[in-house]
């Protein structure tokens, strides 16, 4: 064949070989990264916006500490903050939630002084309510919707000794009492809005 008698030729089929092997091995690393970064959600459709974009739900948890009572009262403030993307999940409507305190919990009890550990002996600094998420109080079903831990537990922090952070648990309020005195009596607070999105 003529065709491989020259360099030249021989040169250029092998340039077009390289090259095609080339383009599909970059194609099959770009679907690829497209697929694992959850790319692909940038061409999803963005889920419809909340006809309430703001709340406040009142609370209030009586709670004992070593026999003694404590009532706590306060507001739960939940808000839109707009279109967040899980990938190739899709895309959700996030919701911000706080406390009076200014987080996303109802702290009972500050013990990062004290001396309380977990069964597996890593510190706990504090004791707390659950209260799930933003999404649950603003009736969105779509969003990470999660009504917390309420009723039965006590949630804590503690810090995990590997990585020096701090992790969250949860144990039996009958538990609780008996390990550290602490006892959720009960708790109220205000119901899910009702709320449309279009």
């Amino acid at each position: 064949m003529k065709l491989f008698k020259s360099p030249q030729n021989i040169l250029v089929l092998l340039c077009v070989i390289i090259g095609g092997i080339s383009l599909t091995f970059l194609s099959i690393l770009l679907v690829k990264f497209f697929i694992v970064s959850g790319a692909f959600s940038m061409f999803y459709d963005n889920p419809p916006e909340p006809k309430i974009k703001y709340s406040e739900f009142d609370y209030k948890v009586e709670y004992s500490i070593n026999g003694v009572d404590h009532t706590k009262n306060g507001v739960i403030k939940c808000k839109y903050e707009g279109v967040k993307s899980l990938g190739t999940a899709g895309k959700y409507r996030e919701w911000s939630l706080v406390t009076s305190d200014n987080v996303d919990r109802i702290v009972l009890w500050d013990v990062s002084d004290r001396d309380f550990y977990t069964s597996d002996g890593d510190k706990i600094t504090e004791f707390y309510l659950d209260i799930g998420t933003g999404g649950y109080y603003m009736n969105d079903e779509t969003s990470l919707n999660y009504h917390g831990v309420l009723g039965g537990y006590v949630s804590y922090k503690y810090v995990h000794p590997k990585y020096n952070i701090e992790v969250q648990g949860r144990t039996k309020n009958d538990e609780a009492l008996e390990k550290y005195g602490i006892y959720i009596d009960s708790w109220e607070i205000d119901p899910p809005i009702e709320n449309k999105f279009y």
